[in-house]
């Protein structure tokens, strides 16, 4: 059982026979003077590193926005070159609005006809229009 007096440090981690220092205003601390300077030292490390972690944050931000506005736009272009079979569309149709798996028409031998003429240029136009 510790028997320190109420006019001892206030350190929690090991028992401090020292005073505690007295604030300006005549109240005591916690703390005495040493372990007041360490905590004190140490909330100044802690601050100027976080500080420096906030400032290093906002500088990867700015540079990362700064390359997303150098990119230049895709220009765009009101008659495309889409050269598409009917099908081809129709099937495509089936597979992003609706359940490919549900449409009649679309039988083994069709959709190896359709996989067979749809081209990746096709495919990146389709995406393009949708």
């Amino acid at each position: 059982m510790s028997t320190t007096s109420p006019n001892t440090c206030r350190y929690s981690y090991k028992e401090c026979p020292h005073p505690r220092s007295i604030k300006k205003d005549g109240t005591p601390h916690a703390l005495c003077e040493f372990h007041r300077k360490k905590a004190n030292a140490i909330q100044r490390t802690y601050a100027s590193r976080r500080r420096r972690e906030i400032r290093a944050f906002k500088q990867r931000q700015n540079l990362e926005l700064a390359e997303l506005i150098a990119l230049d736009p895709i220009p765009y272009s009101p008659t495309s070159d889409l050269t598409m079979d009917p099908v081809d569309l129709e099937v495509l149709d089936s597979f992003v609005f609706h359940d490919p798996l549900a449409v009649e028409w679309l039988d083994g031998q069709n959709f190896e006809d359709f996989s067979d003429t749809l081209k990746c240029e096709d495919i990146d136009a389709m995406w393009n229009i949708l």
